[in-house]
Formats: structure tokens, C-alpha cells, sequence
């Protein structure tokens, strides 16, 4: 499995690797951090530097949406990987864009 890691720039924050069943649990609580961390309303999660998912990652990205919504933040899921975006489009995901 490619190491994975999650990288902030200002708003801006990144995905990097795999989100897979193994790791989706380490890779949703470092996000929450990062988001509990900052004082930004909105930010942008870019997932171009996404290698591998299943449909763990779906699941983390609803629950990062209820946090965010409960933590009166907005996001916008930007530049999902084609994979990621098929699977998004069969759980009916629209927040997640290409």
C-alpha cells in the first residue's frame, strides 16, 4: 500500500496516496485534525494526489461532510481521480468534483 499522508496549504488541503478499509480510519481522524486545527470557514480538499481508494473512502468523505456541516465549515471536494469519481457517481456523491 503507498504511504499516505494529508498536507495542508493555508485552505487548501491534500490527500496524498491511498485510502483504503487498512488506513481510511488514520487518514479521516489526521483531516479531522487538520480541521479542528485552523480557524479557516471554508476550505478545499484536492484529491488529484489520490493513487488508490475503495469505497472506504466514500465513507469517510459523508462523515467528513457531517463533521464539517456540525463544525458550520464548508469544503468543496476538488479534482477527484476518474476511479474516485465513478465511484462517487454510483453512491450518488455530486460534492465530489473532477
Amino acid at each position: 500500500m503507498p504511504a499516505s499522508s494529508v498536507v495542508q496549504q493555508e485552505n487548501i488541503i491534500f490527500i496524498k496516496g491511498a485510502v483504503l478499509f487498512q488506513n481510511v480510519a488514520f487518514i479521516q481522524k489526521m483531516l479531522i485534525n487538520v480541521l479542528k486545527a485552523n480557524k479557516f470557514q471554508h476550505y478545499i480538499l484536492d484529491l488529484r494526489l489520490l493513487d488508490v481508494v475503495d469505497s472506504s473512502a466514500l465513507a469517510m468523505f459523508i462523515e467528513l461532510k457531517k463533521f464539517l456541516h456540525s463544525a458550520q465549515l464548508t469544503c468543496e471536494f476538488i479534482n477527484a481521480t476518474d476511479l474516485l469519481l465513478s465511484l462517487a457517481q454510483v453512491y450518488g456523491l455530486e460534492f465530489i468534483q473532477k
